[in-house]
């Protein structure tokens, strides 16, 4: 659900309700005091795709627990996948790297046998590690899935985070692990 999009070009803003709002309105409001801006690439009021500007009030609203666990297992599906994936190729790297380092190695091992002289050689065999975030989906799984409750409030930048799967160290095990299955 979008909170608001910038229609038109205008300086009026839709919530949920589709009540209307100005910018004025919205720096007046005591209960829409807080909001940040964003463009997104979603669906508009109208609904036509294309870059709309959207903003978070601080509201809340309600979500279906079990929709919010079955997105993170499928969020969740999809990271292991590619984690895997990450690793697979990380250590084709790694091991490519470490015969270069041990071609060097012998062969300076063989030239100090003949009694010359050592040369230097870069030896760097650092990648950086895909990361993997299965834990934290299964924390906020098993979090959600302990809740009494058929419904929780979530302010709309967690919900936004949630569905969207840019929450936590997810972000970063995306950037790190995609460098990885990039190729």
């Amino acid at each position: 659900m979008k909170l608001g999009h910038l229609l038109g070009g205008t300086e009026k803003f839709l919530n949920n309700n589709s009540r209307t709002y100005t910018m004025n309105q919205i720096a007046e409001s005591s209960s829409l005091n807080k909001f940040t801006f964003g463009v997104t690439g979603a669906t508009g009021p109208t609904g036509a795709r294309g870059d709309y500007m959207s903003f978070s009030v601080g509201m809340e609203a309600k979500f279906e627990v079990n929709k919010l666990i079955s997105v993170l297992t499928s969020f969740k599906a999809a990271h292991v996948e590619d984690y895997a994936k990450a690793v697979e190729v990380y250590n084709t790297d790694l091991t490519a790297r470490l015969k270069e380092v041990n071609k060097e190695v012998n062969k300076q091992l063989a030239n100090l046998a003949k009694g010359e002289k050592f040369k230097p050689f870069n030896a760097n065999v650092s990648l950086v590690e895909p990361m993997n975030c299965e834990k934290e989906y299964d924390k906020l799984i098993n979090l959600f899935s302990s809740m009494k409750d058929d419904e929780i409030k979530l302010e709309f930048d967690d919900a936004n985070a949630i569905l969207n799967d840019t929450w936590g160290a997810v972000v970063q095990a995306k950037t790190t692990n995609s460098y990885y299955n990039g190729r």
